[in-house]
């Protein structure tokens, strides 16, 4: 617990091409050593093979694991 001021939470930037908050985190949690150009890089390369590939909207295809091994709630 702090003893000074209250922490405040950062908000989380949008991803420039997906504009999605859950592949600026993946971006974040890739980068190493601060290389955000490098992650990104390989992030929306991946995701282009994705989607020739597959024939299926990246994000939909990057997002869908996610969803399904989350714990079910009621």
């Amino acid at each position: 617990m702090p003893r000074g001021q209250l922490i405040r939470k950062k908000k989380v930037v949008l991803d420039p091409r997906y504009k999605s908050p859950v592949v600026e985190k993946f971006v974040t949690r890739m980068m190493v050593q601060g290389k955000k150009n490098t992650a990104v890089h390989i992030i929306y390369g991946a995701l282009d093979i994705v989607t020739k590939k597959v024939g299926k909207d990246a994000l939909e295809v990057f997002q869908r694991p996610s969803t399904t091994s989350s714990p079910w709630s009621k």
